[in-house]
């Protein structure tokens, strides 16, 4: 939990892993660490945002039937089956219900990822979105952090050639063109001609 405060996510990996170790050392041996669900679950949301499906598998397998139905583990485990279904709005929701509060670390940072991947959809299938609509569609609070939202987006949308324009209670999406080059057709096939006598020569 420190390392997540601190930002470093290499160092909460490394840790983590000790402590599973510790986990399945102890296990019978001892009384279960209240945190140890929690920390299983944090682990299991690391993974579902790196996206290290087989990982993530083991160590769900790793987990009593009764183990997975703990609220720790069922908050992890649900949001990966979130993302496999592809129900964003859920996964944006999910943040409302985390059992402690250091699972909003990822979950921001998956949220983050799902708000990126809506504003890609968005913006391919609409020509125009209300401030109200937006600030629903991506979960934002207020009209000053959609405005952000918008700021970030619009580099990414030019890439797309959509443009992201704010303006009178609406967001939007103009498509732009980029210029097209053009080949002449006749100097590409005086050239093929060109090569192809050239190696008739040869032969």
């Amino acid at each position: 939990m420190c390392s997540l405060k601190k930002d470093d996510i290499n160092e909460f990996e490394t840790n983590m892993v000790q402590l599973r170790a510790f986990y399945n050392e102890v296990k019978g041996v001892l009384p279960d660490c209240p945190n140890k669900y929690g920390m299983i679950g944090l682990y299991l949301l690391f993974l579902v945002y790196k996206n290290r499906t087989a990982d993530y598998y083991t160590e769900v397998e790793l987990l009593t039937l009764e183990e997975q139905k703990n609220p720790c583990i069922a908050v992890a485990m649900s949001l990966e089956q979130y993302f496999v279904d592809g129900n964003y709005y859920k996964v944006l929701n999910t943040k409302q219900h985390a059992p402690i509060p250091v699972y909003n670390y990822f979950i921001d940072k998956m949220t983050d990822t799902v708000r990126y991947e809506t504003a890609r959809s968005v913006e391919k299938a609409y020509r125009q979105l209300s401030v109200r609509e937006a600030q629903k569609m991506f979960m934002l609070s207020s009209a000053e952090e959609l405005e952000t939202f918008v700021n970030q987006q619009k580099p990414k949308g030019l890439e797309n050639d959509v443009a992201w324009v704010l303006a009178k209670d609406y967001i939007h999406f103009e498509a732009t063109e980029k210029e097209k080059l053009s080949i002449p057709a006749d100097v590409v096939i005086n050239q093929s001609l060109g090569f192809a006598q050239e190696l008739e020569k040869i032969v």
